[in-house]
């Protein structure tokens, strides 16, 4: 029997948090056919021999856990393609290891993809869960519902989450469109949630919570480095740019306009830290991707002799 669900979960430094994660998924509600894949991404904590020992405990056969080990650290982008290629199920899933699921999230989210096969991908709603362990609402909640036709434009109104997790996706569409994570990037969900949604037609929204997301100071994205935050920012912001002339997707005013305001924001918001350095290496990455080039002047109405003329001098954002 085909596998119904890849659970993908990539471990580094979660020494605190792996035990209650992993329990998380031994409690589902749903427990017929899925494994789970972890990515042990090399930290120097003991996060995988605790996951070890606690599958031994739950699962002694080992059936539908496997532990895939990176010789190096290469990042949490390359720990969820090495489980996107080992995946077997039809659909994936991917769970932070120092994030925890509700009990009923494998039996909503799938009882969700029997409803409506035609959609690529189901997702979820979730909260925000303190370390202190107070649940609060997420400052972005989705609406139910079951869209199909333009998912980029609603991905860009903010109806389909940023995050990558919590939504359950269709292997087989992940892997015809190579839609993979940027490895190198932080701001990795940002990009590979725009592309997924830019080659979507049929998506489900969950109307209950199914997924908890710990806010934590030593997370990727609360480990604050304002510099690096920024720049990668940035570098999401011109592979979006170049992922929407190469499927023909760059005439769409709705993500224009949505690509534009965060660039404007970005910019505005380093030249209001006064750090001069990471504005020109910004602007500098910007004015090196003719496809933002082109797509700016195109939606400003630009003769064809003033685009050309830009572009030999791309003096501007």
């Amino acid at each position: 029997m085909e596998t119904k669900l890849s659970v993908i979960v990539p471990i580094y430094n979660v020494e605190p948090y792996i035990e209650v994660c992993l329990n998380s998924i031994f409690n589902q509600t749903y427990n017929k056919n899925f494994e789970v894949l972890l990515v042990d991404d090399c930290g120097n904590d003991k996060s995988v021999e605790i996951a070890k020992e606690l599958i031994e405990q739950k699962c002694p056969s080992n059936q539908n856990f496997k532990i895939f080990h990176h010789k190096v650290n290469q990042g949490l982008s390359a720990a969820r393609n090495t489980g996107i290629s080992a995946a077997r199920g039809e659909y994936v899933y991917f769970l932070d290891s120092d994030d925890l699921l509700t009990p009923e999230c494998f039996e909503i989210l799938l009882g969700l993809a029997d409803k409506h096969p035609e959609a690529q991908m189901i997702v979820g709603q979730f909260d925000e869960l303190s370390e202190e362990e107070n649940y609060h609402p997420s400052e972005w909640p989705q609406t139910g519902g079951f869209y199909n036709g333009d998912i980029l434009g609603f991905f860009v109104q903010l109806k389909i989450p940023t995050i990558a997790c919590n939504k359950l996706v269709k292997r087989q569409f992940l892997l015809q469109n190579t839609l993979l994570f940027e490895v190198g990037l932080i701001h990795e969900d940002y990009l590979w949630s725009f592309q997924v949604s830019g080659l979507m037609n049929c998506v489900a929204v969950a109307d209950r919570v199914t997924y908890h997301y710990l806010q934590r100071s030593g997370s990727i994205q609360h480990g604050y480095d304002f510099i690096r935050h920024q720049l990668n920012y940035a570098r999401a912001s011109a592979l979006q740019t170049k992922f929407l002339f190469k499927h023909g997707l760059e005439k769409d005013i709705r993500v224009f306009r949505f690509i534009d305001k965060f660039r404007r924001n970005l910019v505005g918001d380093v030249y209001a830290k006064g750090d001069k350095d990471t504005l020109e290496k910004i602007l500098r990455l910007f004015h090196e991707s003719p496809y933002w080039s082109i797509f700016s002047l195109i939606k400003l109405g630009a003769s064809p002799k003033e685009i050309l003329r830009r572009l030999l001098k791309p003096n501007w954002i």
